[in-house]
């Protein structure tokens, strides 16, 4: 995210200068460990693993083209009087590296954040996220939730680098364009095979699908004046988003195209972001031709169809291979956005554990029938297997069965998936893995339907395969 930042320390090392003392300000970043330049960009990691510097250069690399169309530039072209140069992106391998130089920089601005970019000296800096092992990144690679936030920050870069007068675009110009870029990047080189399929992108558009079903969506008219939405941050981000998807129809390419021209070409004004909003409602006819677009715009965020709501993170979907890192402070929790709808079902699929940064690792599959509890089916790598009820209001955990298991190797991290089925209904549970006999349990009279979701627990890393369930005829995933 871009910021300003004019230090009070920085204005004591400049005039220190002035009267010919020499003092140089401490290191914001610790020195290098691998290195790897593109044509635009470089990859500065403080840890060698060519894998990920290689992955994380392909991503930043590809955003320059599509800044340099959206924003009507030649490849070589700049109209700042500076030169473009490579862009550095730090990438960190752990939250308390990247919390150091963000504390150093921005006095912690973006601690929670995880990415941040600044335009003062164009350096974008990005922790690793979720934190992986060196065996972790080995297997699956660069996570999409790290390739999201490089390509969001690298959007940023390049239009620091190309447009001179960035810094007085509106917000909803800069954080929108950024998203939309860094979704492009990850659709073009199938990281993600669609925004409804992606559980980030999918935890975004039913972000933006909940405040239009809460009457609470913005006007086209509120976003594009330049005013700052009465929104938290996450849901602002949402629908900048939503509407540069929206923008990015052929219908609106030009009109967008031309608000683009418009901004690049205006001088710096601190007036700039209430004059862009004057020339973009012109570009729609008016405030008539404005008002005209929100039933469409409202009726474009309401036909996505997001596959999951991503409550903590991270999950990829790769095919029918789902990846679930949680984070080392938080269990990472994915719900399905379809409800199960039947009171007696089957879930199968199998689970494999990988090597993170814990010893212990768990993982559970929960089913949500009232709103006063949830049923839990836990899988551990110490070979355990629980049924557990939890009491939402309280988070009060009642251990209904469990059992272990006794085909497993012993140690942590059996090699290999372990193949599953769920039974629930008829006021029984059961489980059954690798084929032993099931665990069973006593359960509640069936509901209606069930919401069901996953879970990894913190520092667990877990790759689910082939999950569906199926209902007498019916059947889905």
């Amino acid at each position: 995210m871009p910021v300003t930042i004019l230090s009070s320390a920085a204005g004591l090392f400049a005039c220190l200068a002035i009267v010919g003392i020499n003092v140089e300000p401490p290191p914001i970043d610790p020195a290098p460990t691998h290195i790897v330049a593109g044509r635009r960009f470089r990859i500065i990691c403080d840890w060698k693993n060519q894998k990920a510097a290689a992955e994380a250069l392909r991503v930043v690399e590809a955003v320059w083209p599509i800044v340099t169309e959206s924003w009507d530039c030649d490849e070589g072209f700049a109209e700042s009087s500076e030169p473009v140069t490579e862009l550095d992106v730090y990438l960190y391998q752990t939250i308390a590296a990247y919390e150091s130089a963000d504390a150093a920089r921005t006095g912690g601005r973006f601690r929670e954040n995880l990415s941040f970019s600044h335009h003062q000296d164009r350096k974008a800096r990005v922790a690793l996220q979720p934190p992986c092992s060196d065996e972790l990144l080995a297997r699956s690679g660069l996570p999409v939730l790290t390739r999201t936030m490089l390509a969001h920050e690298a959007a940023h870069l390049a239009v620091y680098s190309l447009i001179p007068n960035h810094a007085d675009h509106p917000e909803w110009m800069t954080e929108g364009f950024a998203a939309w870029a860094a979704t492009e990047v990850l659709l073009a080189d199938r990281s993600i095979d669609s925004v409804e399929a992606d559980p980030f992108s999918a935890t975004m558009l039913t972000r933006a699908r909940g405040l239009a079903n809460d009457k609470r969506w913005p006007s086209l008219k509120s976003i594009i004046t330049g005013v700052r939405l009465p929104f938290k941050l996450q849901d602002r981000y949402a629908i900048y988003w939503q509407l540069y998807r929206f923008l990015n129809q052929p219908q609106y390419q030009m009109k967008l195209s031309e608000i683009h021209r418009h901004a690049r070409r205006s001088p710096r004004s601190n007036r700039l972001t209430l004059e862009l909003g004057d020339f973009a409602t012109r570009q729609f006819g008016g405030l008539g031709g404005l008002k005209a677009c929100d039933a469409e715009f409202r009726r474009f965020v309401m036909e996505a169809r997001p596959r999951w709501w991503e409550l903590t993170r991270s999950m990829e979907i790769r095919g029918d291979e789902w990846i679930q890192i949680a984070f080392p402070s938080t269990r990472a929790s994915l719900q399905f956005d379809k409800p199960i709808q039947a009171t007696s079902f089957r879930v199968t699929g199998s689970l494999e554990f990988l090597r993170n940064q814990v010893d212990h690792g768990e993982s559970a599959i929960v089913f949500h029938g009232n709103p006063d509890a949830s049923i839990e089916i836990r899988f551990s790598t110490d070979r355990s297997v629980q049924i557990a009820s939890v009491d939402k209001p309280t988070g009060r955990i009642r251990i209904l069965g469990q059992g272990r298991l006794e085909n497993q190797a012993a140690g942590n991290h059996k090699p290999g998936p372990h193949r599953f089925s769920i039974d629930i209904g008829a006021g029984r549970v059961a489980i059954g893995v690798d084929g032993q006999p099931p665990l069973q349990a006593d359960f509640p009279a069936g509901e209606a339907s069930y919401f069901w979701g996953l879970i990894a627990d913190r520092g667990t890393a877990v790759i689910w395969r082939n999950l569906g369930w199926s209902s007498g005829a019916d059947a889905g995933k």
